[in-house]
């Protein structure tokens, strides 16, 4: 999964500085805050598949009929907003957990997003203050209170428009 995302990277002409693997000396200290702070598994969790299943705390859920379409994920986050984006490692690769960490801008998650699909991600604040995670059920989940009115406000735009 690192290897597609570098790749995908290269060909889109997204500079490291936009979004990058965390460095080793990170990587472990970064990923315990998230799962410390937003799943019931801790440390544990980074041999769990679906976090989302074990997220803690007040949540909201988006349930939509498709994935999302990832500039969409603009009207959470601020395309120049760093954060921390967590994939899982769908391909098995990955010798340590289930999870790469990587720190970049929302844009250039977006873009990145535009060419890998079926896959499940969080987006989390730098300061892990919320998470945004969508999963392979093509739910959007909010976690912390910032993330929750978000995902709420979009959910309850999205039902008013459904029933226009």
């Amino acid at each position: 999964m690192r290897d597609e995302i570098s790749e995908v990277l290269r060909a889109l002409g997204i500079a490291p500085e936009a979004l990058a693997p965390v460095r080793l000396t990170q990587y472990e200290r970064v990923l315990n805050t998230i799962l410390n702070t937003f799943t019931t598994y801790g440390s544990r969790g980074r041999d769990q598949f679906w976090l989302w299943e074990g997220f803690k705390g007040e949540q909201a859920h988006a349930m939509l009929p498709e994935p999302l379409d990832p500039a969409l994920l603009l009207q959470f986050v601020a395309p120049d907003e760093r954060v921390w984006f967590v994939t899982e490692d769908w391909g098995g690769t990955k010798r340590d957990g289930h999870y790469w960490v990587f720190e970049g801008q929302t844009r250039a998650i977006t873009q990145l997003l535009q060419e890998l699909f079926a896959f499940e991600y969080y987006l989390v604040a730098k300061d892990f203050s919320w998470l945004l995670c969508e999963n392979h059920h093509n739910t959007l989940i909010g976690v912390g209170p910032t993330m929750v009115s978000r995902v709420r406000a979009f959910e309850s735009a999205r039902q008013q428009n459904l029933q226009a």
